[in-house]
């Protein structure tokens, strides 16, 4: 880059350095012939680089340009959210009246979305939403009782909280299990997927013992591409599935829930205290030898989910 031909203009009433709309600081040229240097710099060309720079606006946003690609653009940003995802982890609620568990659990400092479905039902639409916990007016049992709340008129299935802001325009794919959502041994269910198709399989025997159905050996397992690359990953739930709990899962929802195009997906579990818990499984930021990580649960009492 040719440094001396751009000129800095100086303000002689201040002694400082002045930006107009066809110039760049000494600072901002040293700082973009910085970041020529480096490997994954995205322009092609110093002139590109520097017609970009010119027609910003001079002052904030051409300084706050060059610092984001100083922090690595595209590529920093998504590993700020990754940070932010370790800090804060997300958080899974529903819209539930005479809830008796801790609502110290949400934070409602988080950015909150309300999920629901299009009224065709193929998509997953988001919105934000203003989410709160109040002192329920009616009680229905001893002990506080509280009314999570939204300011959503549409509804909502399920409300997420997240550190980051959301892409609440985009389109998001939605797939609604059939009528048996249940995962019995020997149900498929195939999740559509931008590489491929994506199967959630179950696997195990079921007994029956004085007319009590039971299951034995149950397992689940998902199996699908992650990208362009011809591998298959097939991640088991060995570790999430314990005897804490009675029956089978079930699918509540799978669809496209945080930033990437990959589906991420809601599972509901009976404790065998009583109650719901309902699981977030998301493929953002899944570990390299998985399809999904467990990132949020959302637990109901028994007063309320039985």
């Amino acid at each position: 880059m040719a440094v001396d031909s751009v000129q800095t203009v100086r303000n002689p009433s201040v002694g400082m350095p002045s930006e107009r709309w066809n110039q760049l600081s000494d600072g901002q040229i040293i700082r973009l012939a910085a970041l020529r240097k480096r490997t994954d710099f995205a322009w092609k060309s110093d002139t590109a680089a520097v017609v970009f720079f010119l027609k910003l606006p001079t002052g904030f946003s051409r300084d706050s340009a060059l610092q984001w690609h100083e922090e690595g653009g595209k590529s920093g940003e998504e590993r700020r959210i990754k940070e932010q995802w370790v800090q804060r982890p997300l958080q899974l609620a529903t819209e539930v009246f005479n809830f008796t568990g801790s609502v110290e659990d949400l934070d409602f400092s988080n950015l909150w979305y309300a999920f629901r479905a299009s009224e065709d039902e193929g998509s997953l639409v988001c919105a934000t939403a203003h989410v709160n916990a109040v002192l329920s007016r009616v009680k229905m049992n001893k002990g506080l009782e509280f009314d999570v709340v939204h300011n959503r008129s549409e509804g909502a299935l399920f409300l997420l909280g997240v550190p980051f802001a959301l892409d609440t325009v985009r389109a998001r794919n939605l797939q609604l299990p059939s009528s048996t959502p249940a995962l019995l041994p020997g149900s498929e269910f195939r999740i559509d997927a931008p590489f491929g198709p994506w199967y959630l399989r179950a696997t195990g025997r079921v007994a029956f013992a004085n007319g009590v159905r039971t299951v034995e050996d149950y397992s689940l397992t998902l199996v699908g591409q992650k990208d362009q690359r011809d591998q298959l990953w097939e991640q088991s739930f060995g570790n999430w599935m314990d005897s804490s709990f009675v029956g089978v899962p079930e699918l509540y929802l799978v669809g496209d829930v945080l930033n990437d195009p990959l589906p991420d997906a809601l599972l509901l579990r009976r404790p065998k205290t009583g109650g719901l818990e309902l699981t977030l499984w998301a493929s953002d930021d899944a570990p390299d030898a998985a399809l999904w990580r467990q990132a949020a649960t959302w637990f109901l009492p028994p007063e309320v989910g039985d």
